[in-house]
Parts: C-alpha cells; sequence; structure tokens
C-alpha cells in the first residue's frame, strides 16, 4: 500500500512540476475540471496513507510516513481552497471526474485520520464527559402531559385489537416477533463479539506502536551516549588533523599561517567548508585589505582629532596673551 501511495505521489508532483511550465489557461471550466481531478488523486492518495500509518508499527517509517501524509493533507487543502475560490461555493460536483477515474461517491468521502483521535484522547475523554453529564441532567425532564396522554390511547388501542384476534393469527404473530427477536440477539452479539476482536486488535497494534516508539527513542539516546563515549575521541582526533592540515596548506600558500576564524566568520565550520588553499589565500587577502583600510581611516581620523586639538590650544594661548597685554598699561 506504501509503495502504490509512493508512486501515486510521483506521478501527482511529475503532473504538477512538468519540465516546461504551461501556458496559462482561461477556460474555467477546465481550470476547476484538472483542480477538480489533482483533489480526487490526492484524496485517495490521503486514505490509503492514512491506512498504512495506522497499521505501522515500525517507528522510523512510521515518522517518514507521517511527513508525507501531513504534506498531502496540506496539498489537499490547497486545491480544496483553490476550487472555492474558483467557483465561489464549497460544494463541488466531481461525476466526470469519477467516471473518468472509475470510482464510486463513497471514495469522496474525507477520511478523518485515525491518529487525530488517538493523540487527542485526553481531550475527547474529556468531552465525553462532559456530554455525558448534559445528558444526565436531561434525564430529569418530564415529558409533556399531552404526550403521555397520546402513549396511554395508543397502549390501549393496542391492548384492544390484541383481544379481538384469533388464537392462531395471535401466536403466528407471536412466534414472529420472537424470531425476529432471537434474531437481533444472536446479530449483536455475534457484531459485539467481532467488535471486540477488531478493538483487541487496534489495541494491541496500538501497544505494539507504543512500545516501538519508546524503543526508538531510548535508542537514540544511548546511540547519542555511544557515539560521545566510543567515536567522539577518534572524530575530535580527525577534526583536529583536518585542522593542522588546513592551517599548513594555508601556510604554504600564503607564506604564514592564517588567523582563526572568529564565531561571526563560522568558527571551526568556516575550516570544514571544501575550499582550495588559493581561495582561503584570496579570503585572507581580501579582509587583510579590510584590516589595512580600517588601520588607515583610524590614523587619519586621530590626526585629524590631533590637529583640531593642537589648533584649540593656540587659540587658547592667543587668547591668554590678549589678556595680558591689555592688562600691562594699567
Amino acid at each position: 500500500m506504501w509503495a502504490e501511495a509512493q508512486g501515486a505521489l510521483e506521478n501527482m508532483l511529475q503532473e504538477e512540476l512538468p519540465a516546461v511550465p504551461p501556458r496559462p489557461r482561461k477556460d474555467r471550466l477546465m481550470v476547476f475540471q484538472s483542480l477538480a481531478t489533482s483533489y480526487v488523486k490526492y484524496l485517495q492518495i490521503l486514505r490509503a496513507l492514512e491506512a498504512v500509518y495506522d497499521q505501522m508499527v515500525h517507528p522510523q517509517k512510521r515518522l517518514v510516513v507521517r511527513q508525507i501524509l501531513d504534506g498531502v493533507t496540506g496539498r489537499l487543502l490547497e486545491l480544496k481552497n483553490e476550487m472555492v475560490e474558483l467557483e465561489f461555493s464549497e460544494f463541488h460536483y466531481y461525476d466526470d471526474v469519477l467516471q473518468d477515474l472509475k470510482l464510486t461517491p463513497g471514495d469522496l468521502e474525507v477520511p478523518i485520520p485515525r491518529y487525530f483521535v488517538s493523540e487527542k484522547l485526553r481531550v475527547l475523554r474529556e468531552r465525553e464527559k462532559l456530554l455525558a453529564q448534559i445528558l444526565s441532567r436531561g434525564e430529569h425532564i418530564q415529558p409533556e402531559p399531552e404526550i403521555r396522554r397520546e402513549e396511554e390511547k395508543e397502549r390501549l388501542g393496542r391492548h384492544r385489537t390484541a383481544s379481538t384476534l384469533d388464537q392462531n393469527v395471535a401466536a403466528t404473530r407471536i412466534q414472529k416477533m420472537w424470531l425476529g427477536y432471537s434474531a437481533r440477539k444472536k446479530i449483536r452479539k455475534e457484531r459485539l463479539e467481532e467488535m471486540v476482536f477488531l478493538g483487541m486488535v487496534e489495541c494491541t497494534r496500538r501497544l505494539v506502536q507504543e512500545e516501538h516508539e519508546a524503543e526508538f527513542q531510548k535508542a537514540l539516546v544511548n546511540i547519542k551516549n555511544s557515539v560521545r563515549s566510543v567515536d567522539g575521541p577518534d572524530m575530535r582526533q580527525t577534526l583536529q588533523e583536518q585542522i593542522r592540515q588546513w592551517f599548513i596548506e594555508c601556510r604554504d600558500a600564503t607564506g604564514k599561517f592564517p588567523d582563526f576564524p572568529s564565531t561571526d566568520e563560522g568558527g571551526s565550520a568556516a575550516i570544514f567548508a571544501q575550499k582550495t588553499p588559493e581561495q582561503v589565500a584570496a579570503e585572507l587577502a581580501a579582509r587583510e585589505e579590510e584590516r589595512e583600510k580600517r588601520m588607515k581611516s583610524k590614523g587619519k581620523k586621530e590626526k585629524k582629532n590631533g590637529k583640531e586639538g593642537k589648533e584649540k590650544k593656540k587659540e587658547k594661548k592667543g587668547k591668554g596673551r590678549g589678556r595680558k597685554s591689555s592688562a600691562d598699561p594699567e
């Protein structure tokens, strides 16, 4: 089922993303037919993927199917929105599409994914409790007197007609009623047993899914710890050797050792970028030019500030001398 759904999804992607983009369509009916066809096809893919996700117990595969399922659901909603905006209506007719694809009207029913129910089980249980409380309050409401009188009249009428029946006719009716009752009881019992069996199978599958998911999460933690404790030292040594090799190659290309990349430049991650020593040398030269420009501009600013300071000092001295000369004649 997963392989068939995946194949259908790939075909839909090829139809929606062709190598040569199609020309825009002006015929409104043709546009709607195209959208409706894509909608029905995506709906069939959604139904298949939902069944696969519900029955699968492998945790990694469930993650992949869940991502695809969410993507198909989003695309289905997009197509529905486009049809609503095109037709200005939320109700559409797919008779021609169903006939072309050889489907039945039942195939158009949008299924409620079962994982919605399982993931929101707590909310649903609280909602059921609330409904039970509301219904329990409604049981105390007494029916209206008129309804009681009608029921009483109907019961008396049945009693009178039954008393005038022939014994054979009455016996035949009783037998029919009893056979119908026993048959319904038997069917109800068999259906209950079947539902119990299916419920047990469903519960067992849910338990297996939860157990496998717990094992998967536990395995992730164990793998991380194992990588850190066992593979970590080897990986650290390998990275150190690569960093040393990078410094040596840069020295051979530029004649000097480069500075270690800062945090803004990416840190050690910039070292492991796939670049040739010439590219690294060009980047270092560009950085050196920027650094020299900054130093020059900084020096010019300092010189300018120094000149302005000297001029201010001269002006202050000149003012002081002027005051002294004006005070001498006195």
